[in-house]
């Protein structure tokens, strides 16, 4: 993920931060990422990251999806907009992302873990119950992967 502007915080951030998730697609798959840095460290979930200035959602996903997974991709459209926030214990809101995910398609090459993806696996719907999913990503994957049928 890049790093939010200056003087900003992704860990109790002023504001939400805006991003895009990349709901990438394959032969009745979808393309996971397991996370490197909270929050969820260790849960898998979509490739994606942060919107740099003056870059489109498009243009992140493109960026983000080639950055964490090696993978170039056509970025179609966009499934659903929507947050994640987490509070510590205190219920202080101490991250707080509106992400964009869009569905991808990508019909050949390998993809590999990097940037802060601890590791990339194809993951077909049968597959959920046995990998660590961020919330809501079973049902976000499931809706793209039907987008991407049609």
């Amino acid at each position: 993920m890049s790093r939010p502007a200056s003087g900003e915080s992704r860990r109790f951030p002023a504001r939400p931060l805006p991003g895009v998730s990349i709901a990438c697609c394959r032969q009745g798959r979808v393309l996971l990422a397991q996370r490197g840095n909270p929050p969820f460290e260790g849960w898998w979930t979509f490739p994606g990251g942060l919107v740099e200035v003056g870059e489109s959602l498009k243009d992140t996903a493109r960026r983000e999806l080639l950055e964490e997974t090696g993978l170039i991709a056509e970025i179609g459209e966009l499934v659903e907009t929507f947050d994640i926030i987490t509070r510590d214990d205190s219920e202080t809101v101490e991250h707080h992302y509106i992400l964009s995910l869009f569905l991808a398609r990508a019909d050949q090459g390998a993809a590999v873990a990097g940037d802060d993806a601890a590791a990339v696996v194809w993951v077909a719907p049968e597959e959920f119950d046995s990998v660590k999913l961020t919330p809501g990503t079973a049902e976000r994957a499931m809706k793209a992967l039907a987008l991407a049928q049609e």
